[in-house]
Order: structure tokens, then C-alpha cells, then sequence
């Protein structure tokens, strides 16, 4: 009985350790799916922007923040900041608005350092926020975010 037991204790923790790090990988797999969409998404939306943001045809952005937040159910937020950092269009799930209103000066520091589509975690809000710059060439006229939920898996 001894014998049969500690092979059968062997398999199980065998089995619990690769049942671990198959869920480990998938958690993996599914939240570097979510930095990849985010990421194409926002840098999209970033060049979607250019035209309205230069002729200053703000209103050209309702549509833009209407289908994405409208199209995927991750999307907390979705906004277009000028370069000082004032918020021209905002749209968020839970219906508030931020038009007109603007970052505080450390966040304009830091969206100021970005150059390319980036992605940063928010683990206090259980987010992600995708941020692009909106440019032509070396010209940048703004700034395009989305905040997505971290998709749980658990």
C-alpha cells in the first residue's frame, strides 16, 4: 500500500505543477494579445487623427471614440489630448467626460516622452493604457489613449 501511494502522490503534484504552467502560459499568451490589439489600435487611431486634429475639426473625433468604445467591452476610455495636454474629445464607459479639461503636469511630462505607440500598466486600476503620439514626420500635434481592463483570465 506504501509503494502504490507515494508514486500516486508523485503523479499528482506532477500533474498540479504542469496544470500551473499551462494556465501560467495561456494568462501569458492571452495578455500579450491584449498589448498587440492595443497597441494597432492606438497607433491607428493616432493616424486616423492626424487630419482632424490639424485642421481642427474636433468634432471629427466623436466617431472615433463612439465605435471603440461602442465595438469592444475592454475599452474604459478612450481620449485625444492636444500638446498641452487638453483633453479635445474623451469618451469613457461609465459616461463621464473629461473634455476640456487637462492633464495634470506630471502626466504631460511623461506622454511627452512618448515617441512611439507604448503601453503602460496600471495595476492600482486594473488597466492597461495605450498611448500614441499623433505626428506627422517629426511634428507632433497631440496625443491619442485608450485604457483597456486587464483581461482576467482567472
Amino acid at each position: 500500500m506504501r509503494f502504490i501511494s507515494i508514486p500516486l502522490i508523485i503523479i499528482l503534484l506532477t500533474s498540479t505543477f504542469m496544470l500551473l504552467a499551462i494556465n501560467s502560459a495561456k494568462d501569458t499568451t492571452i495578455k500579450n494579445n491584449q498589448i498587440k490589439y492595443g497597441i494597432n489600435l492606438v497607433s491607428t487611431i493616432a493616424i486616423a487623427a492626424q487630419g482632424p486634429i490639424i485642421s481642427q475639426s474636433y468634432d471629427e473625433f466623436l466617431p472615433f471614440t463612439e465605435s471603440i468604445t461602442k465595438n469592444d467591452t475592454n475599452i474604459q476610455e478612450v481620449s485625444f489630448l492636444n500638446l498641452d495636454g487638453k483633453y479635445l474629445a474623451n469618451k469613457t464607459k461609465d459616461k463621464s467626460t473629461k473634455l476640456g479639461q487637462t492633464v495634470s503636469p506630471d502626466l504631460k511630462k511623461q506622454l511627452d516622452t512618448i515617441l512611439e505607440a507604448t503601453a503602460i500598466e496600471n495595476t492600482k486600476e486594473n488597466s492597461i493604457d495605450f498611448i500614441a503620439p499623433i505626428q506627422i514626420g517629426s511634428s507632433r500635434f497631440g496625443t491619442a489613449i485608450i485604457r483597456f481592463d486587464l483581461i482576467s483570465t482567472k
